[in-house]
């Protein structure tokens, strides 16, 4: 999220340079108040190869101490050089039993090009 700098000088970070750049997470994470640090923890680009990516949550913080019980949301989101995201959402409770969770997709200005950045998006509860 840092952005690049072509001549040396200290790079912008990538949501300032390009707005549209993950316009969903800088939104939740409040991006303004974290460090370079704790951004680029939280973010990457997407990998050059394709296939199958895996990720996951243990129910932990950034300390790594157990969240509370409750519910939370997650994002997956994808931007391309341009206003075109695609935003995949889902809530996970935690304490709840193991299975399948639904997955919703949006798209803002959807690219008919760059639709297809991330697909298939399953998500599953196991313990």
């Amino acid at each position: 999220m840092s952005g690049r700098s072509r001549d040396g000088s200290k790079p912008a970070r990538g949501y300032t340079y390009r707005p549209s750049c993950t316009p969903t997470w800088v939104q939740h994470v409040g991006a303004e108040s974290l460090t370079d640090e704790q951004i680029d923890a939280f973010t990457g680009a997407t990998p050059a190869q394709g296939g199958i990516q895996t990720f996951t949550w243990d129910f932990t913080d950034q300390d790594n101490r157990p969240v509370a019980k409750g519910t939370y949301r997650f994002y997956i989101e994808a931007t391309y050089n341009g206003p075109s995201v695609v935003t995949h959402t889902g809530t996970v409770t935690y304490g709840a039993p193991a299975g399948d969770i639904p997955v919703e997709t949006s798209y803002i200005e959807a690219s008919e090009d760059r639709k297809d950045m991330i697909t298939d998006v399953k998500a599953r509860l196991v313990h």
